[in-house]
């Protein structure tokens, strides 16, 4: 994903985005590999799901294409 505020310009990992399983499926049309979970990926969820089972959180229903167009464009205006 491409971050002016990272290194190299791009941004590898993004620690926590929640998507729909539907989202999903109607978004990857072809699996080309798989990357481990990062080591710290716990703590996040747990806060995400305890906010997200309380009604105060939620998760991307939008196509992932979309998702990282408005994420990289955040992250563009972040500063």
């Amino acid at each position: 994903m491409r971050n002016p505020h990272a290194k190299t310009g791009f941004s590898k990992v993004i620690g926590h985005m929640p998507f729909a399983a539907d989202a999903v499926r109607q978004s990857v049309t072809e699996l080309v590999g798989e990357l481990p979970l990062p080591d710290d990926w716990r703590d996040g969820y747990d806060t995400w799901r305890a906010a997200f089972d309380a009604g105060q959180a939620g998760v991307y229903s939008i196509p992932l294409a979309e998702t990282v167009e408005i994420t990289e464009q955040a992250l563009s205006r972040a500063g």
